[in-house]
């Protein structure tokens, strides 16, 4: 759900500088 999503992405935020987590988009679906 919406929620582990967002649980998912304060673990990225939190582990990641926030230069990376700036776009939330980029988190959830990476653009390589």
């Amino acid at each position: 759900g919406v929620c582990k999503a967002n649980l998912d992405v304060s673990i990225k935020a939190y582990k990641n500088p926030p230069e990376t987590i700036a776009p939330p988009h980029s988190s959830i679906y990476p653009r390589d």
